[in-house]
Parts: C-alpha cells; structure tokens; sequence
C-alpha cells in the first residue's frame, strides 16, 4: 500500500470531525520537463513533481498536449495555460485549474479533475463498504441513481477518449446526507471506492456539484470526476478539457 495524505483527490474517509480525505500516491520520482506537444518523458531536466505523493507528475503547465508516464491506460490530454498535473499515479491522475490549488483539493475547496483506472461503489453508511452490485458503468450508475440523499441528472450514453460509458451529475439534496459521528452541521453520502491500482475512496459532500464519466475498462469501470465547488458554473469548460481526452489502447 502506498503512503497516504490528506486529499480529497483520491480518498474520502470517516473520521471523528466527519468525512475528511486521503490519497494514497507513491513517492515522486524525477521525470522530463514538459513540453506542450511532448510526453513527460522529453527532457530528463524537468524538476520533480511539486507534489510529494504525486508519482510522475509535471506540476504547472503551458498551454497544449502531454501523455502520462505511469497512469494506466496511458493517457493524452490537452489542457489551456495554467493548469497543473499534481498526480500521475498508476491508478489516479490529477489536473488542477489555474484558481485552484492542492491544498484547496486537500480541504474541498478547489476544482478538480481526477481519473481513476478502476472504481467501484459504496454502501450509504457512516462505515461505508464495497456495495453488492456489479462493476460496469451501467450497474455503478444505477446504484448511484438510487441513492437516498442525492440530487442525479443522468446525462446517458458518452465516449470519452475511445472509452463508453455514461455520464451523471450529482449533488447534494438539500438536507439530505448522513449525519456521521453527531456532526449535524456536515452530511455527506458515500460514492465509490477504488480497486487496484486506484487508490480512493470518495463522498458527495456539501457545496459540490460533480460531473462523473463512468466508462467501460477492463470489465470494470474507469471514472473520470470533474469536481465543482462553485455550483457546476465550471462543469462546461472543464467538460471540454475531458472530451480531449485519449487513452491508449
């Protein structure tokens, strides 16, 4: 298991004060200068990822094209000036908006994209478990669809990247949510959790608005989540940055 830090990108986990996060990301390790129309691995000058938990990571980026080192299946993406790439992980992948900031992910705070290789669901408890349901991105959304404390427009068929699957948005209901460990003032519902090699597990909390890819890898499903905390006034600019998306094989 790799180390673990505050960092509502990869994991969401009960604790005494409510639901808080983590992500579990392996040790940074040098990798090439980016480049707008090159992979990470360009130039062996590039400094380390500024993340320290974010594997091969490029941090800040220029305006352009770049493909990952470690994420699997390798990836493509395309981005406007500003933007940061704070996780190239195996199982997790993380772009981060030219207003936002890792901290401001680790405190729910900040806009996000993530990218999961492989996820599955969770039971709506305080003490959440793998639901008993099926792996695919039909199944997953269902289940979503159908959990009580949560506001869902499902946005049907989509391909991402080369991948299908389908896309949901979701919300918070007004009062809805658990109330876990006497925290009245905090709710939050349960969503998914990852399978190896993504390491997550995430809630819907208060004040985001969370635009979710469910596509169809490997008999599993893979997620991309487009996080917005400013009530979805973002999910259209962030959704082109995902429609560019490429994924190997």
């Amino acid at each position: 298991m790799s180390k673990t830090q505050l960092n509502p990108v990869s994991v969401v986990i009960l604790i005494s004060a409510g639901m808080a996060a983590l992500t579990g990301c392996t040790s940074p390790a040098p990798a090439p200068a980016p480049s707008p129309t090159a992979s990470a691995a360009a130039s062996p000058s590039r400094p380390a990822c500024p993340n320290p938990h974010g594997g091969r990571c490029l941090g800040l980026l220029e305006a352009g094209a770049y493909t990952t080192e470690l994420f699997i299946p390798e990836l493509t993406y395309e981005v406007p000036e500003g933007w940061s790439n704070l996780e190239d992980l195996p199982g997790n992948f993380l772009l981060v908006p030219p207003d936002g900031t890792l901290d401001g992910v680790d405190l729910g705070t900040s806009d996000y994209i993530g990218i999961y290789t492989s996820i599955v669901a969770l039971e709506p408890s305080c003490t959440p478990e793998r639901a008993n349901t099926g792996r695919t991105p039909e199944e997953i959304a269902a289940w979503l669809t159908a959990l009580p404390g949560l506001v869902v427009t499902d946005g049907g068929a989509v391909q991402v990247g080369g991948l299908d699957g389908r896309v949901l948005d979701l919300a918070l209901a007004p009062g809805g949510g658990l109330v876990c460990d006497g925290r009245e003032d905090f709710q939050l519902v349960p969503l998914f959790i990852g399978s190896p090699p993504s390491d997550l597990e995430h809630a819907m909390i208060p004040g985001l608005t969370m635009r979710l890819y469910l596509l169809g890898y490997q008999d599993g499903t893979l997620a991309v989540e487009v996080d917005d905390v400013s009530g979805g006034a973002n999910l259209a600019g962030y959704s082109e940055i995902v429609e560019r998306l490429r994924f190997a094989g």
